[in-house]
């Protein structure tokens, strides 16, 4: 077996250009950290996570690349965040992870995950609490609450509009605002 020979320069130098021969797909935006194996993207909602890998470049680094590894793996949930969950979501039948080497196969994958978003889906929300927060779409508050116990906060995610914000302490607990 070839001893693996990490070369930082090639590493880097994808890293750096990893989104150079795509257009970024609206909604979405680089959420790779520095030292990520694989960059990637993500959609603001968090329910779509796409991973990059340079099958031609770094990664040749084992050797002859393996025919198995496609340049990118997309992630993506109607409802939930997918970034490190996979393994938590991999039995949920909504759950879809699906690998490519055609940037065209990725899109045609987000805009069938764009399909499963109803309107209350798409209409995301920033809850804050302290240092905490966490994005959530307008049919989860609506799920996971009822008009009796939060009627204002309810209120709020039928009929917030992008900037609008709701205080923690109109609904006795985090601060929300519509971010899209």
């Amino acid at each position: 077996m070839k001893k693996l020979t990490f070369n930082q320069e090639r590493y880097d130098n994808f890293r750096q250009h990893f989104l150079d021969d795509i257009e970024m797909p609206e909604g979405f935006n680089d959420s790779a950290y520095k030292n990520d194996v694989f960059p990637s993207i993500e959609h603001e909602s968090s329910r779509v996570h796409i991973y990059f890998a340079d099958i031609d470049g770094w990664l040749g680094d084992f050797g002859q690349p393996d025919p198995d590894w496609n340049k990118y793996l997309f992630q993506s949930h109607p409802t939930e965040m997918v970034y490190a969950m996979a393994d938590a979501l991999a039995d949920d039948p909504k759950y879809v992870s699906f690998e490519t080497s055609d940037w065209n196969e990725i899109l045609e994958k987000i805009e069938e995950w764009r399909a499963t978003q109803t309107e209350l889906e798409q209409r995301i929300f920033r809850i804050h609490d302290g240092d905490a927060s966490c994005n959530i779409n307008a049919l989860e508050i609506l799920t996971n609450n009822t008009e009796e116990d939060e009627p204002e906060l309810y209120k709020f995610a039928r009929t917030a509009k992008v900037g609008d914000f709701l205080s923690g302490a109109n609904v006795n607990g985090p601060d929300v605002s519509r971010i899209e």
